[in-house]
């Protein structure tokens, strides 16, 4: 089943997939490119700044602050877990490969 895959996509129109293998061979540059811009974005996120006291202004919110954070560690989950798939997915399309299509 797994070698009538491509002739799936293709007839699908989706044969062009196979057209971006060339990047896996940068694949430790790309997945290193999320991680960071999420080391910056946690930098300023969780930086001390220096704001005005409470004093001066009462009225302010710490709701923007919390959703920032909120959405920095739901980002933070869907780029480790993609890539964490990526890299599961990777391997045992590998060993798959091997198992269902064998070299004669």
């Amino acid at each position: 089943s797994c070698c009538v895959v491509p002739i799936i996509l293709a007839f699908l129109g989706l044969g062009s997939l196979g057209a971006v293998s060339f990047l896996a061979r940068y694949r430790l540059i790309l997945l290193s490119v999320p991680f960071i811009f999420l080391g910056v974005a946690y930098y300023f996120t969780y930086r001390k700044k220096h704001e005005p006291s409470e004093a001066c202004c009462p009225e302010k919110s710490l709701t923007k602050n919390n959703a920032g954070k909120i959405i920095l560690w739901v980002v933070t989950g869907a780029v480790v877990g993609l890539t964490l798939f990526a890299y599961f997915e990777s391997s045992s399309a590998l060993q798959t490969a091997w198992e269902c299509c064998p070299v004669r």
